[in-house]
């Protein structure tokens, strides 16, 4: 999405993506897949700390990006993954 079109929050978009793959490839048993992914996805969530976005609850996702990144690190078998680290993105648009 983020390659073909100019957007303003490009690179947001892409971190969300990345950080959804990064859970995709926990579920495939991916352990290095998934933490790449969080490590790029990480370092771009960062710098909307306590920005207004189109998701309400942003810090909190990028509170869980780190939680699930460090859980990963730590635990040597990913079939133990904590899935309650898995943030649910709340919007503030209206569908």
């Amino acid at each position: 999405m983020w390659i073909g079109y100019k957007l303003d929050n490009r690179l947001f978009i892409q971190a969300l993506l990345q950080l959804s793959v990064a859970y995709f490839h926990i579920s495939n048993l991916n352990k290095n897949g998934a933490l790449g992914l969080f490590k790029k996805s990480i370092s771009k969530l960062d710098t909307y700390l306590d920005t207004y976005q189109d998701i309400s609850n942003i810090n909190s996702v990028i509170e869980s990006a780190h939680e699930s990144y460090q859980s990963l690190l730590e635990n040597k078998d990913i079939h133990k993954f904590d899935w309650s680290l898995a943030p649910a993105l709340e919007s503030r648009v209206k569908l």
